[in-house]
């Protein structure tokens, strides 16, 4: 319950330095999502077993869920805009892309209505970011990548940041529009070295 009550709404949140104080309940893991100025905690619910690789399901106190499959955004449902029912075609492991690599990934958006939606997105390795949301340690350390999507609906590239854990690739930090006007950046929280 204490988890629950850490994970403020984004609708309901002002101050990104509030949550940088919350206490966090022991035991769980939680991710901290910014978008419009407003900030929010979300707690980690459920975990679900994937061949592409493990889905993260994350709540806040609000309903806003958002499901996350290698760092990428694979789901986004209570924002203004939500992508439902995302899949992705073949994207690559973050630690082999060593220039640009693309993949396809369709998705359902509302409102709006708008089912199948296709985008060619290409990842590639970029230095870091100089107006970047992440406030961790070991930033310049950390691997920057940028994915560009070309589709029916423009969007800003989205952005992200990868450690190497047990020789595997963790994304720490990253930053997707789901349309033009909405933008969110969330990042493991509390931030490691």
């Amino acid at each position: 319950m204490r988890a629950i009550s850490d994970s403020y709404a984004f609708l309901r949140q002002t101050s990104e330095a509030q949550v940088e104080r919350t206490v966090l309940a022991k035991g769980h893991q939680y991710l901290k999502v910014s978008s419009q100025g407003r900030a929010a905690l979300l707690v980690l619910g459920n975990v679900e077993r994937d061949p592409q690789g493990d889905i993260e399901v994350w709540y806040s106190g609000a309903r806003e869920v958002l499901r996350i499959q290698n760092g990428r955004l694979l789901g986004a449902t209570g924002l203004s805009t939500e992508w439902m029912n995302v899949r992705l075609a073949s994207p690559p492991d973050w630690l082999s892309v060593a220039g640009p690599t693309s993949y396809a990934r369709r998705r359902d958006m509302m409102p709006g209505y708008d089912f199948d939606e296709s985008d060619k997105v290409t990842v590639q390795p970029i230095g870091m970011p100089s107006d970047t949301r992440y406030t961790g340690p070991g930033a310049a350390r950390l691997r920057w990548y940028v994915e560009h999507s070309q589709g029916r609906i423009a969007l800003r590239d989205a952005r992200y940041a990868v450690t190497q854990k047990d020789g595997r690739a963790v994304v720490v930090y990253g930053e997707q529009c789901l349309d033009r006007g909405l933008c969110i950046s969330w990042q493991r929280w509390p931030a490691e070295a």
